[in-house]
């Protein structure tokens, strides 16, 4: 693919994020700027109460392997896993089905 073609889709995205990047939030996967109230709401749900520092301490100590460019310059942009972590977290606590629970919170 072209440069300019791969930069045509970038910005035809129209919010200043790649596809790609647009799919992983659709998963589940934010930047740091988001991942913690994401977070913070989906453990609510499930009756969990966390602060936003708490939550953003979870992500960080999760750690990220995921990147994606963001941003009128193409920036590189950590994004963290906060459908795993939810998972992870509540799946000590009895709930009859956790995957319902989690496709709730992210749809």
């Amino acid at each position: 693919m072209s440069y300019k073609r791969k930069l045509m889709r970038y910005i035809e995205s129209g919010d200043g994020k790649s596809v790609r990047a647009q799919i992983a939030e659709k998963q589940g996967r934010y930047p740091i700027t988001h991942a913690p109230r994401v977070l913070r709401d989906g453990l609510a749900v499930a009756g969990i109460k966390k602060t936003l520092k708490k939550c953003r301490q979870l992500l960080e100590d999760d750690g990220t392997n995921e990147w994606h460019h963001t941003g009128c310059y193409g920036m590189r942009t950590d994004y963290y896993d906060t459908k795993t972590i939810l998972e992870r977290y509540i799946s000590g606590r009895e709930y009859s089905d956790v995957s319902a629970l989690v496709k709730y919170v992210f749809t």
